[in-house]
Formats: C-alpha cells, sequence, structure tokens
C-alpha cells in the first residue's frame, strides 16, 4: 500500500507540474495557424482566392485571384498519405502521422507500428495487404491508394484499363466539403494517381514488394508518382538549432505549385499538416511558386540541373539565369524559446510589413528568410507544446 500511495503522489505532482507548465506558457501556438481568407466551399483546407490553371510553359499551377500579403497562410493541407522515419516511430501514430507525445498505442500484429487510437489501427488494418509488408514505404503507397478502389486487384484492373495520359484531376475539380461522403477518399485517390510522373525514371523491380502484388504498369506509375511528390516532413529543433527529417508526405495541394528558386510560397510542416504561407507580395493573377530544394550550411545546390534530373525542366527564375543565388537564399536559424513566443509573434508583423515596403531585393530575400524561420519554430512548439 505504501508503494501505491507513493505512486499516487507521484502522479498528483505530475499533474501539477503539467497545468503549471501550461500556465507558464504563452497562448496556444495553433492558435496563430489559420487560414488568413474565407475558405474554399469546396475544399475547406484552402483559401477561396485560388486556383488552378493550365499553361504550356508551365502545366498546372496555381494561381492568385487576389492580391496576397506576405505571411498570409494560404492552404491547411493535411496530407493523404504519410512515411515515418523508423527513428520517430515512437512518435507518430503509423496512419495519420499525428503526433501524439510517447502516448502511442502499440500495434498487436507488428514490434514497430504505432498508432494514437483504435481508430486509427482499425482503420490501417482494414486497408493493409500485410502487416509485416506494411512496414515498407512501397506496400503501405499501395494500400493507401487501393483501399478506397476495393482493393489492389481492383485498383490494378482500373489503371490497366486507363490512359494515365488522361488522368488529369485535380482536388479544384471536386467537392471536398463532405468528409462524410462516401466517395470522399476515392476523389483524392485518383487526384493522387493524375500527379506528376518522371517517365524516364524507372525503380529497379527486385528492390520493390509493390511488384508482387500489380502490374508492371501499375507499379511504376505508383512509385513514380512517389518518386517526384514526396518531400521532407522537417521540423525545426530550434534547441538545437537544426534540423530532423520525420518522414515523406505527398500532399494535393502542395503538389501543385510549381517550382522557382526565387519562391513567393514556403510550407511548413505541423503535426500531421501543412502550411502553406506567402513570403512576398502576390498580385491577382499571379502564380505561387515554391523552392524545391534548400540551402545546406556548406554549400549552394545547383538547382538548374537539380530541376532538370529530378524533374526534367529547366528553372530559368532570375538567380538561375544570372549565377546570382547565393545572394537570395540566406540561411538563418534564430533563436527562440517558450518564454518568448509573444514576442516571436509581434516580430513577424514587422517582417510582413517589410515585405510589402522594400525595393531592395537582397532586403526582401533575408526577411522571407527570418518569416519563414521563425514559422517553422512557431510550428514546432504547436506540434509539440511541451
Amino acid at each position: 500500500m505504501d508503494n501505491i500511495a507513493k505512486l499516487d503522489e507521484r502522479e498528483e505532482k505530475c499533474k501539477k507540474f503539467i497545468l503549471e507548465g501550461r500556465k507558464n506558457t504563452d497562448e496556444d501556438p495553433w492558435n496563430f495557424f489559420k487560414l488568413s481568407y474565407p475558405a474554399n466551399s469546396k475544399i475547406p483546407w484552402i483559401v477561396d482566392c485560388l486556383e488552378v490553371r493550365t499553361t504550356e510553359k508551365y502545366g498546372r499551377g496555381i494561381y492568385a485571384t487576389r492580391d496576397l500579403k506576405p505571411g498570409d497562410i494560404l492552404c491547411i493541407d493535411k496530407s493523404v498519405i504519410n512515411f515515418i522515419e523508423q527513428d520517430v516511430f515512437y512518435l507518430h501514430c503509423y496512419n495519420c502521422f499525428k503526433t501524439s507525445m510517447l502516448n502511442l498505442i502499440p500495434c498487436n500484429q507488428t514490434a514497430s507500428m504505432m498508432f494514437c487510437s483504435t481508430g486509427c489501427m482499425e482503420n490501417f488494418y482494414s486497408k493493409s495487404i500485410d502487416m509485416e509488408l506494411a512496414l515498407h514505404d512501397d506496400i503501405k503507397l499501395l494500400a493507401e491508394i487501393s483501399a478506397p478502389f476495393g482493393g489492389y486487384k481492383k485498383l490494378d484492373n482500373f489503371i490497366s484499363k486507363t490512359d494515365l495520359r488522361d488522368l488529369k484531376s485535380t482536388i479544384f475539380d471536386y467537392d471536398f466539403s463532405n468528409p462524410e461522403d462516401p466517395e470522399y477518399q476515392k476523389k483524392l485517390m485518383i487526384c493522387l494517381l493524375s500527379l506528376q510522373t518522371n517517365s524516364s525514371y524507372r525503380i529497379s523491380e527486385g528492390s520493390c514488394n509493390i511488384y508482387n502484388f500489380v502490374s508492371k504498369k501499375t507499379a511504376n506509375h505508383i512509385l513514380n508518382i512517389y518518386s517526384m511528390n514526396t518531400p521532407n516532413v522537417i521540423f525545426n529543433m530550434f534547441e538545437q538549432r537544426c534540423e530532423v527529417r520525420h518522414g515523406y508526405y505527398i500532399s494535393l495541394f502542395r503538389s501543385l505549385i510549381n517550382h522557382s528558386c526565387l519562391s513567393n510560397v514556403q510550407l511548413i510542416s505541423t503535426d500531421n499538416k501543412t502550411i502553406a504561407f506567402a513570403t512576398k507580395p502576390i498580385r491577382a493573377g499571379e502564380q505561387l511558386f515554391e523552392r524545391y530544394f534548400v540551402k545546406t550550411n556548406s554549400n549552394i545546390f545547383t538547382f538548374k540541373q537539380m530541376t532538370m534530373d529530378c524533374f526534367n525542366f529547366i528553372c530559368d527564375c532570375e538567380g538561375c539565369l544570372n549565377n546570382r543565388l547565393s545572394r537570395f537564399i540566406p540561411y538563418i536559424c534564430p533563436t527562440m524559446n517558450r518564454k518568448n513566443l509573444s514576442m516571436q509573434k509581434k516580430g513577424l508583423d514587422s517582417c510582413c510589413l517589410s515585405l510589402q515596403i522594400s525595393n531592395n531585393e537582397n532586403e526582401i530575400y533575408l526577411t522571407a528568410a527570418i518569416l519563414f524561420e521563425t514559422l517553422r519554430s512557431l510550428a514546432w512548439f504547436a506540434t509539440f507544446p511541451f
């Protein structure tokens, strides 16, 4: 009984510590991450002032239908499929990628997977082809895509009868206002199957399990989508002044944004969502651009060559044409802690104002970098609040 009393006492101390910690922190950072304009009536996770257009030069792209300001949050997008690094299985739900702060439910069929709820666990079981093989990204990808079609055999049959060049659907072609719609997930996966692929990219059959379940045509198409549309989930470890990759994801919104080294939009990871925000003034009719690659501490990647190698196009932004990228892509890592969130948020206002009125190109990109890194730090606080 003495031991039980001690455990009860420790539990009360822990609860008191958590409560006091909440009182001592600034407001919930999630309150900051809200759409800056009314939501699209059919696509509630993006603002209503964006549309998709197709041009000969860029293909599909997202354009603004009104003037946008630096700092405007344009999208809070929950990824359709996430892939988790094994090092952080204990932090994220294997099904939905939600962060659960070491309070996940272990899978009862494997030794590695963990879930945020029994509902997520059962949902993943219902989609899975083979629980052990589902630890491989290609099998998880196949399971997620094929579930709304009624299984991988029906998906294989659908793709075998389809001219993949005719798959051109985007999220702007459907109504996603009702999550209870029985066709909701299938519409998402048709949009996913319509994403850009690199036809010259080939994956060795011996390196992927997916070839054991579906035809070569289906496997190649799905793996090409994976190779072209899976940016990293990066969290800015502000305390250690470093970045940590937690996995990859597929976003049907992000995949429609074209590349420019001198971008006007940036995206950050927050829990199991992606936040897109403007880093420069964007006029009505202008296209949204993101930079696909990032600067490292030691060097600037040759973006022009990388876009050709990985995405089959050559970047023709001003930085690439004039070999001036090093001036435009500074490396910033602000010092933040949980006690100065309010101060940092006030600093964002001055950043956004400076971006609106400045005509100095170096100042613009330095300020945009500070805005980006500060928002990433706020995103870390929102994801890991204690």
